[in-house]
């Protein structure tokens, strides 16, 4: 559900559907800095995928944009495993300045049984690369400063 500013009469709101909600509304364009192209593009890819979309609309109160899509549930997966053996328990270095990506890949990594050590820098990375055997270092490419 997309909540909007509403639109100026419900005149407004048969035009769109009229004209497979697209903005007729050079007025609303410039002042809201919209073209309706969004709403076009929603419209297709719901028809698409079999569902429909609607809205309702009070000028100066908003606009709520709802759309249905019907679906089925993806059956459950089988997470990934290691191609082979050969590369359970081995130590993985991650340099990443992101702590997103960081936790991400780590995560990941120890799902599939490898030992992780993250560094956040070129610095943190370098002294772990002097201090202990990796077998595969993961680089963020290009890392900030």
């Amino acid at each position: 559900m997309l909540i909007g500013r509403g639109f100026p009469g419900s005149s407004c709101l048969g035009s769109h559907q009229a004209h497979g909600l697209q903005s007729r509304y050079s007025l609303l364009e410039v002042r809201f800095g919209g073209t309706g192209l969004g709403l076009v593009i929603s419209k297709q890819l719901t028809e698409l995928m079999g569902g429909r979309i609607w809205v309702s609309s009070e000028p100066c109160v908003g606009s709520v944009f709802q759309l249905e899509i019907p679906y089925q549930p993806a059956p459950p997966q089988k997470p990934p495993s290691v191609a082979s053996k050969d590369w359970l328990n081995k130590r993985i270095l991650v340099v990443d300045d992101n702590e997103t990506n960081r936790l991400i890949v780590t995560s990941h990594l120890h799902r599939w049984k490898f030992t992780v050590q993250a560094a956040s820098s070129a610095q943190e990375a370098l002294q772990a690369l002097r201090n202990s055997h990796w077998d595969a270092v993961l680089l963020d490419w290009p890392m900030g400063t």
